[in-house]
């Protein structure tokens, strides 16, 4: 058991090594040689990288992981538990592959190879509890406005080490709401609690079962309807699904 997870982690950090000067050379050299390809070129690299990390963590590592579509298309809201690092291979299952913009918090823009550059490169949402609110508000709210992908925000405020449900952090979540109109959908996921850090990652990674399911979509109409009571409706829907997961007779039981 230790060994595959072992096995599988040596492989992802020399992957990741790899794949990040390759993205700092021939992917980003190729987007400023012809910027019209930029889309095209970034869509088809996170393809290539996102599906040859879950092969390694799926076939080497022993984990399973599933997750359900999820439309590729503008004024998509996904709001998401947050359990383990892994949650980010869920995210790109349920776009085929492809990349949503995922609010992420500013520590993951240094020091982690391929993932950090990444961020940069695609120019995916930060979050900073350090900086000023109203710049991140007015800055998220640009981003509802104007971004052509879905966008995910993991909606809680920290995760727990078995995987329950935390409460919303619904400042910036309002701020998206309040922009425009939405198809909403809550995506919980369970499974990945047993990998929540590298040791656990090594220890757990072939006992491993992450599923993750959709409710949803919910209409939202930010010029009619009320987003707290939307919040309150979507968290306790995802609360509700998360405890009938666990009561699957199948499911991982929080230990």
């Amino acid at each position: 058991m230790i060994l595959r997870g072992l096995a599988a982690l040596a492989l992802v950090g020399g992957y990741f090594l790899i794949t990040d000067l390759v993205q700092r050379t021939v992917i980003a050299a190729r987007i400023r040689w012809r910027p019209t390809s930029r889309e095209r070129v970034l869509s088809a690299w996170v393809k290539w990288v996102s599906r040859t990390t879950s092969a390694i963590i799926e076939r080497i590592g022993g984990t399973r992981m599933s997750a359900p579509v999820i439309p590729l298309e503008p004024g998509v809201l996904v709001l998401m538990n947050h359990q383990s690092l892994l949650d980010i291979l869920v995210i790109f299952k349920m776009f085929g592959g492809d990349y949503p913009r995922i609010i992420t918090r500013r520590r993951y823009r240094t020091g982690i190879p391929l993932v950090s550059y990444m961020l940069r490169l695609y120019d995916h949402p930060i979050v900073d509890p350090g900086l000023g609110r109203r710049e991140q508000f007015l800055a998220l709210r640009e981003l509802a406005v104007t971004s052509t992908r879905p966008i995910v925000i993991f909606a809680e405020g920290a995760r727990a080490k078995d995987g329950a449900m935390q409460s919303f952090v619904t400042g910036g979540l309002k701020i998206l709401l309040s922009a425009r109109a939405w198809s909403v959908y809550g995506v919980v996921l369970d499974g990945l609690w047993r990998s929540g850090r590298l040791g656990d990652y090594v220890r757990n990674a072939a006992s491993t079962k992450a599923s993750a399911e959709s409710l949803g979509p919910f209409a939202f109409d930010h010029e009619r309807d009320d987003a707290d009571a939307f919040i309150t409706s979507i968290h306790q829907q995802m609360q509700d699904k998360l405890q009938a997961m666990r009561d699957s007779p199948s499911a991982a039981k929080p230990t």
